[in-house]
């Protein structure tokens, strides 16, 4: 559970944790990663958020990622 995020910001949030400056990860945008690279690309979606509204209709009640994300560094000590 928790807030919609990007994998820049997920990165910037493992950055942050660790101990390092966040502000190192920079997001890039599909249309400009592609102008980036030569050869075959694998499609990239612009929108790649999971609904959860299903399973929460069933009664699973997914954890808050930034807190699963917060002890999994914490125990794995990245």
């Amino acid at each position: 559970g928790g807030p919609v995020m990007s994998w820049a910001d997920i990165a910037r949030n493992v950055f942050a944790l660790s101990g390092h400056d966040a502000v190192r990860v920079a997001g890039v945008p599909t249309d400009e990663y592609s102008a980036l690279v030569s050869g075959y690309l694998a499609p990239r979606p612009y929108n790649s958020a999971l609904e959860l509204d299903k399973l929460i209709s069933i009664g699973f009640r997914p954890a808050d990622a930034m807190v699963e994300l917060a002890a999994y560094l914490e125990r794995d000590q990245l």
